[in-house]
């Protein structure tokens, strides 16, 4: 656990230092599809002006399966929002999804929506949880 708190701390010194940066990402949430989880990830990009837009991939996972996410990413202050492509293993079934998804946070508040596919028909993808940007 201690070397994602070292990834936070190099990933915002980092980001301080320059116009470019990286953006660390913590979740703590409760998937439809995998019961309650951890996520990691990194948005990495450009600040200006107070935005920050450029491109993340995350990684949440628990006893049930887990998600792998990647698209766009985009942040104003304490508010930050994300879309992309979402993959989503289930461990029980040995089944895995694909699909797009969208996460808005706000302060400490984290939610992700999205769509998934398996040939057949289409499954939906919420969380609801604690995350950091």
């Amino acid at each position: 656990m201690y070397k994602y708190f070292i990834i936070i701390i190099f990933s915002y010194c980092f980001s301080v230092q320059s116009d470019l940066g990286a953006v660390p990402m913590i979740s703590v949430t409760w998937d439809n599809n995998i019961g309650f989880n951890y996520g990691v990830g990194l948005a990495l990009g450009k600040w200006g002006q107070g935005l920050f837009n450029g491109i993340y991939t995350s990684y949440s996972f628990s006893k049930k399966g887990n998600n792998l996410s990647f698209g766009p990413y985009a942040g104003v202050g304490i508010v930050t929002f994300r879309s992309g492509i979402n993959r989503l293993r289930e461990k029980e079934t040995g089944k895995t999804y694909w699909g797009i998804e969208t996460s808005p946070s706000f302060i400490i508040g984290h939610i992700r929506i999205g769509i998934l596919n398996d040939n057949k028909k289409p499954k939906l993808s919420y969380a609801l949880g604690l995350g950091l940007f």
